[in-house]
């Protein structure tokens, strides 16, 4: 694999893990305002053009937000001209802030669980998988592995303890680095 494909393959990997991020962050700087959806649209193509600037490594979320937000801009100027009353630039500023920061840390959550997750032993994490990941019941699976659905319980309750442990201590691990 060439060194341009690594690049388009990692920035493919950000743009879709983000999708959602950004998709909030449009919403929550248009509450209550037609065109979130081209918004968001004109956004993934401007991204996509720029995509030869991002510099992997660097913070992805941020970069394609300061996008998203001089998008949202320009939609909103457009809304007022159409006569749509919107919030005030510095309302807009509180709220993208606000937005950026409960972003990163679900982000810096989630990929501290799955650090935790793979830290679990097999097993166990069959367990979780089963109950959270999979349609079948707790019940369901205790009959398919022949075990009692109450021991089932218990170890779950016992890894969702052992879990938010992990997730909170990588978290920590984490801040202190940035």
């Amino acid at each position: 694999m060439s060194p341009g494909s690594e690049h388009l393959s990692e920035f493919v990997r950000l743009l879709t893990r983000h999708q959602a991020g950004i998709r909030a962050f449009i919403v929550s700087q248009m509450p209550g305002l037609p065109g979130v959806a081209d918004v968001l649209q004109d956004v993934n193509v401007i991204l996509w053009e720029k995509k030869d600037s991002f510099e992997l490594g660097t913070n992805f979320s941020a970069w394609a937000f300061k996008i998203a937000r001089f998008q949202v801009l320009n939609h909103r100027r457009k809304l007022q001209r159409q006569g749509h009353v919107t919030l005030s630039d510095e309302m807009l500023d509180q709220l993208a802030q606000g937005m950026e920061e409960t972003l990163d840390s679900t982000e810096m959550r989630l990929e501290a669980l799955e650090f935790c997750l793979n830290k679990l032993q097999l097993h166990h994490r069959e367990l979780v998988e089963e109950r959270y990941l999979s349609a079948s019941s707790l019940v369901e699976y205790a009959r398919r592995i022949n075990r009692p659905v109450g021991s089932l319980r218990t170890t779950l309750k016992r890894l969702r303890v052992s879990l938010r442990k992990c997730v909170d201590s990588q978290v920590s691990l984490e801040e202190k680095r940035v």
